[in-house]
């Protein structure tokens, strides 16, 4: 599939569904997890502009550790649910700084969730840990710090599994290829004329939404 097909579909859908087309628009493609290891990075971001496209590797759900051991304070895992997501995300910056003396994930501008500039995310806590939405999940919306943001990595081949770099972000692979999308952002008029104000939306496929040849499973 060509990136000219891609576009086409992509705008079709998002017009049949009545969904906005803006100068830039983030997606993602969600894969079940794989039946031999379920902590294995398989999905699919990217963005597309009206002339434009570029899709790179990443998860759309969270780690199995996160699954396993929920962040203190909740019942269960945030994964967030496939569809549209209006003014999701604005500019800021993800991780921990560096000074502070923790461990973690390197603070970095990422594509963040900010109370008062964005919409809640929408998603499901994994109550009974199975990896699935079922009727003994509870769906929530709410400001629950789900970002777009790295895995602080260079080298795309680097890392297989999630790990904990997921606890319901929307997580891209490769820190190059994030950053080529946050710089294809920041040059759009939306982002040069509201700076902190100007959010992203953001529609998460499922695999089986998208046309044969559109990602090539992994």
């Amino acid at each position: 599939m060509t990136d000219e097909e891609r576009l086409d579909w992509l705008k079709n859908f998002y017009q049949t569904f009545s969904y906005p087309i803006n100068e830039f628009n983030l997606f993602g493609v969600r894969f079940d997890r794989d039946s031999k290891n379920k902590d294995k990075i398989n999905d699919y971001l990217g963005y597309w502009m009206d002339d434009d496209i570029f899709i790179t590797k990443g998860t759309t759900k969270p780690g199995v550790q996160y699954v396993n051991n929920p962040i203190e304070g909740t019942k269960g895992v945030f994964t967030l649910v496939e569809g549209k997501h209006e003014k999701v995300w604005s500019l800021g910056f993800h991780g921990v700084d560096p000074n502070s003396g923790r461990s973690g994930l390197a603070r970095h501008k990422a594509l963040v969730n900010t109370k008062g500039v964005c919409k809640c995310t929408k998603g499901w806590r994994d109550i009974n840990k199975n990896f699935v939405y079922d009727d003994k999940d509870v769906l929530v919306c709410g400001y629950y710090a789900v970002n777009f943001h790295n895995m602080g990595q260079i080298n795309e081949a680097a890392r297989v599994d999630i790990g904990k770099m997921s606890a319901g972000c929307q997580v891209v692979r490769s820190r190059k290829d994030f950053e080529k999308i946050i710089k294809k952002f920041e040059e759009t008029e939306n982002y040069k004329t509201n700076k902190k104000y100007a959010t992203v939306d953001y529609v998460l496929f499922k695999s089986t939404e998208v046309p044969s040849g559109f990602v090539t499973a992994y």
